[in-house]
């Protein structure tokens, strides 16, 4: 589940780059790596300080590039204690590789070279067997652009879907595609619909599947999405997805799915609630928030509740109350986003003898509004209170040094 969550984040992101400015999948990083080989790990050393492994290779096959001569030796960087080499003697592995950056720490201990170190660090050591799917997809690539590259890109990544060392990337790269709908036509609709329906399919990629479809409006996969209604581990997902389309979805339905064991399809029965009608979507919110027992379930449906504007208003104030302070930060937000005349009220009255967790959630809330209208309650409470914690929340978020006082 944990590692659905993370893959249908990176669904709603599309094209995410991680903290180090590497491309984020293993699809993305093959349209810019200098370097890919097939190669057997041959001899490796160690330094400990600074912690790094350089191997040999041999066997080498060329998928891109023309690597120098004699082949230089492939450096990992173990930054952290904990870090294992992706490289291991005698192992045959796919190699994503670029030059040693010029100004790494570790040119000094490494000596001439030259060195070639994997893109993405472990991301670019794959087992050899995702050779097949990367070698299509480097084709595809090498193609004129226009239109024929783009099919052909395509059709790499949706048979991508069913390697078991590149299908949860292929997905993440699909996501990631531009005008995505006008691309998909009907034979290469027809081939990722048969993927999602494929039950040989790891069920968390056929649910991101399903998201994919959803998020990005594939009309075409439509009727694939009603099929996945059938199987009760995908059919919370199915739900969500056709939601986006503004399919009706059955009230009951969704209730069950958000008492479903798993949080992945509780998150999804949240995100279905958004086409029902308003009047029975919000008690069903109301209830995830106030009483699932995962935060992220709550906090879902915290901001399904602020989506759906200022008839949700009396239950995020509800929420508010929480006991846990995630939960009323996130209710405090999600009131001052609404920022009717009700919901300032809402965070107004956490001043009447409220909880100082709620309090705070509802200072900084306001601040955030920044309208005249939530400024003038603070301005009030200022004034009023005597409660020293309170006021230096205030000054706090006024940003007014103690100095001042």
């Amino acid at each position: 589940m944990r590692f659905y969550a993370a893959l249908i984040g990176a669904l709603l992101v599309r094209s995410a780059v991680a903290a180090t400015g590497e491309p984020a999948s293993l699809f993305e990083r093959l349209e810019t790596v200098p370097y890919v080989l097939v190669a057997t790990v041959g001899e490796c050393a160690a330094l400990a300080e600074p912690r790094l492994s350089r191997c040999a290779l041999r066997d080498v096959r060329v998928l891109r590039g023309v690597p120098p001569e004699p082949l230089p030796e492939v450096v990992e960087e173990l930054v952290f204690s904990s870090d294992r080499p992706g490289l291991r003697r005698g192992e045959a592995a796919l190699l994503l590789l670029g030059p040693l950056p010029a100004h790494s720490r570790f040119t000094a201990a490494l000596g001439a070279g030259p060195f070639l170190t994997p893109s993405g660090g472990r991301a670019g050591c794959l087992p050899a067997q995702a050779a097949g799917a990367v070698e299509r997809y480097l084709a595809a690539l090498a193609q004129p652009a226009g239109s024929a590259r783009d099919q052909a890109r395509l059709d790499s990544l949706i048979a991508a879907l069913s390697d078991a060392h590149t299908g949860d990337e292929a997905v993440q790269a699909l996501a990631a595609t531009e005008e995505l709908n006008r691309k998909l036509d009907g034979p290469r609709a027809a081939a990722l619909a048969a993927a999602m329906a494929d039950r040989a399919l790891p069920v968390e990629r056929r649910r991101a599947l399903l998201e994919l479809a959803g998020t990005r409006r594939l009309e075409r996969l439509r009727p694939a999405l009603r099929a996945a209604l059938s199987e009760p581990d995908l059919a919370p997902f199915a739900r969500a997805a056709l939601a986006r389309f503004g399919e009706k979805v059955d009230r009951d339905a969704v209730r069950a799915d958000l008492a479903a064991p798993a949080p992945a399809a509780r998150i999804a029965a949240v995100h279905a609630t958004a086409a029902l009608p308003v009047g029975d979507r919000i008690p069903l919110l109301a209830s995830a928030a106030l009483r699932d027992a995962d935060f992220g379930v709550r906090g879902e449906a915290i901001a399904a509740l602020q989506r759906s504007g200022p008839p949700a208003v009396p239950a995020l104030a509800q929420v508010l109350e929480d006991a846990d302070s995630r939960v009323c930060y996130r209710a405090a937000e999600a009131l001052a986003a609404v920022g009717d005349r009700p919901a300032l009220d809402a965070l107004a009255r956490q001043f009447e003898g409220k909880s100082h967790t709620a309090q705070v959630a509802a200072v900084f809330a306001l601040r955030r509004n920044a309208s005249p209208a939530a400024l003038e309650i603070l301005g009030r409470v200022r004034k009023s209170t005597t409660d020293e914690r309170l006021i230096k929340v205030l000054d706090a978020a006024a940003g007014v040094g103690e100095h001042e006082h």
